[in-house]
């Protein structure tokens, strides 16, 4: 099964970076928006890695973060934001193995991130 990432986000900046950084590191790569639909296609997607800019509209990372939270395996999660919408950490979720990216970043920083939570992942693996 191809390793397969999704971008939820709506900063073009952002969707490049990760983009860019994800297909060197040889994922295949899904962008979307924040959305109900969204939540249905996710099961038929089974990512390996999500980027979700906590700063999307309304309570798309809410509901993202929510049903991340009940994958086993979860994938792992890069989270990206300008700092303003951090409160979403806060409100109970427990999403362990997360990088924290914080807007504005480039592609050098999206890479550092994705190698970073792969490399949490893995030694907590080991470990358990």
């Amino acid at each position: 099964m191809p390793r397969t990432a999704i971008v939820i986000c709506h900063d073009e900046t952002v969707l490049v970076a990760s983009e860019s950084a994800l297909a060197k590191a040889g994922y295949t790569v899904d962008r979307a928006a924040a959305s109900a639909d969204l939540l249905n296609r996710l099961p038929s997607i089974q990512p390996k890695l999500i980027v979700l800019d906590l700063d999307l509209p309304g309570n798309g990372a809410t509901d993202i973060l929510h049903w991340i939270g009940n994958q086993r395996p979860r994938p792992a999660l890069v989270l990206v934001s300008s700092g303003e919408n951090l409160r979403v950490l806060r409100e109970g979720f427990v999403v362990p193995d997360f990088q924290l990216l914080i807007k504005p970043l480039g592609q050098d920083e999206m890479s550092q991130a994705v190698s970073s939570v792969f490399r949490q992942v893995r030694q907590i693996s080991s470990e358990g």
